[in-house]
């Protein structure tokens, strides 16, 4: 599968080589002896230089945007002026002033060592949350909307887009995933109705596709209509190729096909390259080394001839302009490593050092025209590999190289993978320790991001609770119990080694061992919002069909709590389709549901003498929010009620620089009286509705 904090959270990316300090704004956290930790601590860096200029909306300072977006709303709205100006004031001294990331913060309690599934200690199984009546609102907090109403991430309110009409900068339903992979458009108005939409449900990036060098042979190349008009003089553009470089010399054709308009920092070696034009059309020629050892510009040996074609439209340049207009972010797709044609899991080793300089030719261009654009964020590496601890050396390699190359020119910018784990027993075997160690693996070799695959959509991984475990996964995920990689009747003990809830866990202790050893790595979570299989396909892929968005808030809820940011493969077509069964798209179902909570993080907290729960998660903070608390008692009887919040924190994603509309909540809870080492059904309630999932907190 080909796959997806934010914009708010930083300018450029989170900041390399962080170091650590306590956070001391915050009480000492009690953690029950199966997650024993200091108290949270959150980790900061030497800071990446910021946009050169403070845009008069204060784009280039979200978080603070967003806090004073608050006050206003606390406040009065005709204190706008005056906020504004201690914005700019507050903006200036930014770039001197090192910001809070939170790259190893608490992220909940883990598993204990030991739980049963019974209703005594021998057979018990979790109570089943039944909900309770609600409770009366006591919270005093502004809610999100309110500062989302008073000021916007934009650079210009008045900006007329490319349909004619002002630019859309609301937020009218900030769900948890904030990214997405979109395929390109040629059509600037066409953007602009895309990126609007998904920036209303929340959408604060966007990452892009790039596609591998294509070997091809001669013929192929002069009867291909993307080549066949490209001509210098009365000859041909492939044969000029074999006159000028020779025909000896010439190992093979290569072609790129991804329509960029390239400038001329492509074209680095005047006496091989060449660059055609005819009318609107761009015929771009390229000499690639065969081996690492010629150099940039081959003077000597075999060489890769490439050749590649824009017709004046660029798709990610009209994708740019548009991210520059809502304040969003782009992380571009760079040329993908080949993969082998004998083992389609590894690298092409015949094409690695063409790769690798195309790339570096596509990072020049960057220079000269992504790097216009204060949206331009990073590039992504759409190659992917299992997360393991050793083997497929030259891909991991290659990582590193490439992630080199990037930073040596874009040392703020950010390189970002999506690598994926097989936990299915039958088809890859990946354990919670082979993710670990795959992780912090990709981390030390320079990797910015790192977006694990949840594995959900392609069965490669399954969402269920460890006390769920010995479950027939028919029971609890009858669609996944579909794919033909599920035995018929199978628990998911029997096919999986571990969770996503497990995993993400694991994927954490990766990057937070990887980063206190130098590195600067963020760990994202990529759901995919497909079905490993369907009678109503609405993807390029035949077999593949959109997933519900039940299923997306389950991923969210077993999956986020670890991470920093959340992407999802993919926007187009998966959250655009219809079908018979489900005549509503993804998207405008994520925006007529706006607002309803979802916890992700749960763990035990100690504030102002009182025992409770921390939760952490979306819209836990807004419209009246309550709890509704399920467990067993020390005589395995069933309780349940409805709490309200002691206090919130309805911007503490911007405060620790994490998942932007993330938010916090204290539950008072006493952890008396309670059944050994078990489980708290946690569901969240508000104005809005009720959370479609409940999160399980392991005490």
């Amino acid at each position: 599968m080909p796959v997806s904090d934010a914009t708010q959270a930083s300018d450029t990316g989170e900041a390399r080589n962080p170091t650590t300090i306590p956070l001391a704004v915050l009480p000492t956290v009690v953690v029950d002896d199966h997650f024993p930790v200091a108290a949270p601590m959150v980790s900061t860096g030497t800071l990446r230089k910021r946009n050169s200029v403070c845009m008069g909306l204060l784009a280039s300072c979200p978080a603070l945007r967003y806090r004073l977006a608050t006050m206003r709303a606390i406040i009065s709205r005709t204190m706008g002026l005056c906020l504004i100006a201690v914005g700019f004031v507050a903006c200036g001294e930014s770039e001197q002033t090192p910001q809070n990331t939170s790259d190893s913060g608490v992220i909940g309690d883990a598993i204990p060592d030991s739980f049963t599934d019974s209703a005594d200690p021998e057979t018990a199984s979790p109570p089943v949350d039944t909900g309770a009546e609600a409770a009366q609102d006591v919270s005093s907090d502004v809610p999100i909307e309110a500062a989302m109403d008073v000021v916007q991430d934009v650079p210009s309110e008045a900006s007329v887009g490319p349909c004619g009409r002002p630019w859309n900068h609301d937020v009218d339903a900030p769900y948890a995933i904030e990214a997405t992979w979109m395929f390109g458009r040629k059509d600037a108005c066409a953007w602009q109705d895309v990126l609007e939409k998904f920036h209303r449900a929340g959408g604060q990036w966007v990452w892009q596709f790039g596609p591998e060098l294509k070997p091809r042979t001669r013929q192929d190349l002069e009867s291909d209509p993307a080549f066949s008009d490209c001509k210098i003089g009365a000859v041909s553009c492939i044969q000029h190729a074999i006159d000028s470089v020779g025909e000896s010399r010439i190992e093979g054709f290569l072609s790129y096909s991804f329509g960029q308009a390239y400038s001329s920092a492509i074209a680095a070696c005047p006496n091989l390259d060449q660059q055609v034009t005819i009318g609107s059309t761009t015929w771009h020629r390229i000499v690639l080394p065969t081996t690492s050892s010629q150099g940039s510009c081959p003077s000597s040996g075999k060489v890769w001839v490439m050749f590649a074609v824009s017709d004046g439209m660029d798709s990610e340049q009209l994708l740019l302009d548009g991210a520059d207009a809502l304040g969003m972010k782009v992380i571009l797709g760079m040329p993908g490593i080949a993969h082998s044609k004998t083992k389609p899991w590894d690298v092409e080793p015949t094409l690695l050092a063409a790769g690798k300089e195309w790339s570096r030719r596509v990072f020049l261009d960057y220079q000269a025209r992504a790097a216009l654009h204060p949206s331009f964020a990073g590039t992504y590496q759409t190659f992917e590999v299992p997360l393991i601890a050793t083997g497929l050396d030259a891909a991991y390699g290659m990582y590193g190289q490439l992630a080199e190359l990037f930073h040596g020119l874009f040392p703020t910018k950010l390189f970002a993978l999506s690598p994926y784990w097989a936990a299915n027993k039958l088809h890859g075997n990946s354990t919670a320790a082979d993710v670990s160690a795959g992780v912090k693996r990709l981390a030390m070799l320079g990797i910015d991001i790192i977006a694990p695959q949840d594995g959900r959509g392609t069965s490669k991984g399954a969402l269920y609770w460890p006390y769920e475990k010995d479950k027939p996964i028919e029971q609890v995920d009858p669609e996944l119990a579909k794919a033909s990689s599920v035995p018929a009747g199978a628990t998911f003990a029997q096919t999986y080694n571990a969770s996503t809830f497990e995993l993400f866990l694991a994927a954490r202790k990766g990057i937070d061992e990887a980063n206190a050893a130098g590195a600067h790595a963020t760990l994202w979570a990529n759901f995919e919002a497909f079905e490993p299989t369907t009678t109503e396909p609405c993807s390029y892929v035949t077999e593949l069909g959109r997933t519900s968005l039940k299923r997306l808030d389950r991923a969210i809820t077993m999956g986020a709590g670890p991470v920093q940011h959340v992407i999802s493969y993919m926007y187009d077509p998966l959250f655009t389709c219809t079908t018979t069964t489900q005549p509503k798209a993804l998207i405008d179902e994520i925006l007529e549901q706006a607002w309803r909570p979802l916890v992700d993080t749960a763990f035990k907290f100690s504030s102002g003498g009182k025992e409770g729960i921390i939760v952490r998660g979306y819209h836990v903070a807004d419209r009246n929010p309550r709890f509704s608390l399920t467990w067993y008692d020390s005589a395995w009887t069933v309780q349940t009620t409805t709490v309200v919040p002691s206090w919130t924190n309805p911007t503490w994603g911007l405060d620790h620089e994490a998942r932007p509309f993330a938010q916090e909540a204290f539950i008072p809870f006493e952890f008396k009286g309670l059944a050994p080492a078990f489980w708290i059904h946690i569901r969240a309630e508000n104005d809005a509705g009720s959370a479609s999932e409940s999160f399980s907190f392991a005490y």
